[in-house]
């Protein structure tokens, strides 16, 4: 069973590391997880029937493949943890891409609403003071949402301006550019 056990550890790991789905990985758990415990229940009755010194070596040798096996828990769930975040990002970026303005910028900028630029030349200097105070200088930020910040506090014409480019790091600066 602890072979068992082994191959599906591996298997899980590689497939991990190779972004499978999801749902794929998580049925191998659910099965490393039910084989593990048929095994564990096995290995209580089997540590009962040994003398001290094999009982020593067997739980030492025990600890490190539970210790595998949790560690082989944990590398699953930072990848679900993973994908799921990614997942809420691009759902994120993709409703502040179609609200177009209509929202403010939520993503990790400060508290402080920026007055959003509608095209006027004479209101960008403040604009975009403001705007690359609170966002555009920040090193936290990658660029794409800098860009997804920058379309959500635009409206009107210098929204039009901008809304043939899709949202993309390299679009970000060609947008700054424009404007």
């Amino acid at each position: 069973m602890k072979r068992r056990v082994n191959d599906l550890m591996t298997e899980i790991q590689h497939r991990c590391a190779e972004n499978v789905e999801i749902e794929k990985i998580e049925a191998m758990v659910a099965e490393m997880d039910r084989i593990y415990s048929l095994a564990e229940d096995l290995q209580w009755s089997y540590e009962e029937l040994l003398n001290e010194d094999n009982l020593a070596t067997n739980v030492h040798e025990w600890n490190a493949f539970h210790y595998a096996v949790v560690d082989t828990r944990a590398t699953f769930h930072v990848y679900k943890e993973k994908i799921m975040k990614s997942s809420k990002t691009e759902t994120a970026e993709r409703k502040a891409a179609f609200e177009e303005g209509k929202e403010p910028c939520n993503l990790r900028i400060p508290k402080w609403q920026l007055t959003p630029f509608n095209g006027d030349i004479m209101q960008f200097g403040a604009f975009w003071d403001q705007f690359q105070a609170s966002v555009h200088s920040r090193t936290d930020l990658n660029d794409i949402e800098k860009f997804i910040c920058l379309r959500s506090n635009l409206k009107g014409p210098a929204l039009d301006v901008i809304s043939g480019f899709s949202i993309t790091a390299t679009n970000y600066p060609e947008a700054v550019k424009t404007l």
